[in-house]
């Protein structure tokens, strides 16, 4: 069964978060930061967190109650 990440939402990248985060590790193995700059429903910065907790995980939202939330959740 398929893990669901953030909240559902159009354009949610939410299907393909499982290929974007590795791809990104992939390509710089050495860094400690991730910036999910179209926070969104936050299924990357949520995927992150879980699968990679050393990452410091940067959620960008011009919503300070969303972006309060995904704070909360992290």
């Amino acid at each position: 069964m398929a893990r669901h990440y953030g909240i559902p939402y159009m354009g949610s990248k939410q299907k393909l978060v499982d290929k974007i985060v590795p791809f990104i590790l992939n390509r710089h193995p050495d860094t400690t930061h991730l910036y999910d700059l179209f926070g969104g429903g936050g299924s990357v910065s949520l995927y992150a967190v879980r699968k990679y907790p050393q990452l410091s995980v940067h959620y960008n939202e011009l919503s300070e109650a969303i972006g309060g939330l995904m704070q909360h959740l992290k």
